[in-house]
């Protein structure tokens, strides 16, 4: 595939910005029915998983503390 220059610079900086590398990315968005939008989906969906870990490690502690309270 040819590319121009500014297309090219574009392309590596929408890789960079999702993780992946240009080929990946291209794959990615060609195949999913969402396009760009599915990497937009797969990063939420990590956002998400990281701040369900955080509250379920405050819920943790929560719970430890209340267990020593009584």
């Amino acid at each position: 595939m040819r590319l121009s220059d500014d297309e090219a610079t574009a392309l590596a900086a929408r890789a960079e910005a999702a993780g992946m590398s240009r080929q990946r990315y291209l794959l990615t968005v060609a195949l999913s029915e969402q396009g760009e939008g599915a990497i937009a989906s797969r990063e939420l969906l990590a956002d998400l998983l990281r701040a369900r870990r955080i509250v379920a490690g405050s819920a943790d502690n929560m719970n430890q503390i209340a267990r020593h309270a009584n």
